[in-house]
């Protein structure tokens, strides 16, 4: 069979020729042109330009931004939204830990621990020079069967290695200590080892001075709206306790409050259910108790009434607005109950008032 190829096409595809703009020759200017055809568009048809830099607003100035308010506020549209990749996930939950194998380490610790050093020494001057070798553990904050002190040494150890500096990661790292200070056993079950970690682990965390600025929509709380986010306002409260007067611990960082408002005493968020809590006495009962976040305090009804009335979180309490009619007439009164203070199915005592 006789193979056959394609010819190769040569030469130019067209040629315009243009003589009086060839080299060498000499322009005859007064050779008659042929008028153009008249063009029958009307308007710009597709001759239209836009220009978008010419039409864009004025530059604007350098302005100092609020990165604390920008957090908050991508917390209070979307909550704590965190999109994570792979690396992003692995760097979270791959963290170091010690060496269980370095047995000859360990060995050299426990001897010189048991003839009286201790863990200030060790750190100072660590067995043969050297500390603990280490080695990478992928650990899920969540997983079941980690004690309280596992999970908080898993979170300590992510933020000291540097895995929560950008706003994803550290977002993560937040949700995950919220979680953790909102549950009371875990709070319950803390030993002292874990609370020395736990605090300096949010003293190196990221967390706003300002309860707006946290992503809270008002001050004061009532037992109900703590519980919703427990988690969170614990977060915000351990993480700011210097400059308040009480003298705060990271075990007591709140103060209490009597009617008079005098300083009566120090508490922790294990006793908020009852500190918060309606009570009877006798045959009346008592009623809540609120939590103030710009004081880190436990406030009862009269002092909570002042602020609102004076136009704290906008007049309202407990989410509510104060009745219009009498005798409240569009304001909280002290020394009312409000209704939400008796647990539902309570029959309300016959002549008692109640309000909101």
């Amino acid at each position: 069979m006789k193979t056959t190829f394609t010819k190769i096409k040569q030469g130019k595809a067209f040629e315009i020729n243009r003589p009086s703009f060839k080299s060498g020759t000499v322009v005859e200017p007064n050779i008659p042109v042929s008028n153009l055809r008249s063009n029958e568009r009307d308007g710009l048809g597709n001759r239209r330009i836009v220009r978008n830099n010419f039409i864009s607003p004025q530059i604007r100035g350098r302005e100092v931004l609020n990165f604390e308010r920008l957090q908050a506020q991508d917390i209070e549209q979307a909550g704590v939204k965190v999109q994570l990749g792979d690396k992003t996930i692995e760097k979270l939950f791959k963290v170091q830990v010690g060496d269980p194998t370095d047995r000859r380490w360990l060995e050299e610790r426990t001897r010189r621990m048991a003839a009286g050093e201790t863990e200030e020494e060790l750190k100072s001057n660590p067995p043969f020079g050297r500390p603990q070798r280490t080695i990478n553990k992928m650990v899920n904050f969540g997983a079941q069967g980690l004690s309280v002190d596992d999970k908080i040494e898993s979170i300590k150890a992510a933020v000291e290695q540097g895995n929560a500096d950008n706003r994803n990661e550290m977002a993560q790292v937040t949700a995950q200590v919220a979680l953790l200070l909102g549950n009371v056993d875990n709070l319950r079950n803390i030993t002292r080892a874990g609370i020395d970690n736990l605090s300096r682990t949010i003293q190196r965390m990221f967390v706003p001075k300002e309860w707006r600025a946290m992503g809270f929509t008002h001050r004061i709380f009532s037992l109900a709206q703590y519980r919703e986010q427990a988690g969170l306002i614990n977060l915000f409260i351990l993480s700011n306790l210097s400059n308040l007067p009480g003298d705060r611990t990271f075990e007591e960082p709140l103060i209490s409050y009597d009617e008079q408002g005098n300083i009566i005493g120090r508490t922790g968020f294990i006793n908020m259910v009852q500190n918060l809590a309606s009570r009877t006495r006798g045959d009346n009962r008592r009623p809540g108790r609120y939590l103030d976040l710009q004081n880190r305090a436990i406030i009862p009804l009269n002092v909570a009434v002042e602020f609102v009335n004076s136009g704290v979180d906008n007049g309202q309490l407990n989410g509510q607005n104060p009745p219009d009619g009498p005798p409240n007439n569009g304001a909280w009164l002290p020394n009312v109950i409000p209704l939400w203070d008796f647990p539902q199915g309570t029959a309300i005592p016959e002549g008692t008032q109640t309000q909101g």
